[in-house]
């Protein structure tokens, strides 16, 4: 399997997805509404059962976005995904993916994300 490290359980308030190009960062939450149980580990683990979850924009503190910025920096990536896990005022990261999917960050969360991916490389390239 994939090589992975399990310190010890988190019991999480909101998963966090932030996609990021260049130095744009983009953060959604997702939790389950209230009344619901945030026992599962995965949130794919409701069964598409969407109506049971709560997605929202979220902003990431800035030494957080500071820390990701370093991360990317360091494993030379311009674009991704990053998953974060916040609880008892602290964030936890997941994983780092480098082709993360953003449609639904861009959709739910309202940023737009397609429109300034093409500005960027419109002015990068084109200009």
């Amino acid at each position: 399997g994939f090589p992975s490290l399990i310190q010890r359980k988190i019991i999480k308030e909101v998963e966090i997805r932030v996609f990021f190009f260049e130095n744009n960062f983009f953060s959604l939450a997702r939790k389950p509404k209230i009344g619901k149980s945030c026992k599962k580990i995965d949130w794919r683990d409701y069964n598409m059962n969407y109506e049971s979850m709560r997605f929202f924009p979220i902003d990431i503190e800035s030494s957080i976005i500071k820390k990701l910025k370093s991360l990317s920096k360091e494993l030379n990536i311009n674009t991704g995904s990053y998953d974060l896990l916040f609880s008892d005022g602290k964030y936890y990261f997941l994983e780092v993916n480098p082709h993360g999917q953003f449609g639904f960050v861009s959709s739910i969360g309202s940023y737009f994300v397609e429109q300034k991916i093409a500005r960027f490389l419109i002015s990068k390239y084109c200009l």
